[in-house]
């Protein structure tokens, strides 16, 4: 059962199997994300599981547009 509520306020859910949180933890402070997980570890079972799906960092590449492209693919004649 997938159920949405405040992060901030306790977790309805009981003892579930799994809690997933998807690009969550990434759009707040550490003292915000710590209470968001308090309250996950406060209604999670000894054997309960946790999947967080979020970002890491912000991409490292940057954008290359297909004229780059296909300029890096010509081959100059030496």
């Amino acid at each position: 059962m997938l159920a949405e509520h405040s992060f901030f306020d306790p977790q309805p859910v009981q003892n579930a199997a799994l809690y997933y949180m998807r690009a969550v933890l990434h759009n707040w402070r550490d003292p915000d994300c710590i209470k968001i997980m308090k309250h996950l570890r406060a209604a999670a079972s000894p054997a309960s599981k946790l999947l967080v799906f979020d970002y890491i960092m912000p991409l490292a590449c940057k954008e290359t547009s297909s004229t780059e492209l296909l300029a890096a693919d010509t081959v100059t004649p030496t």
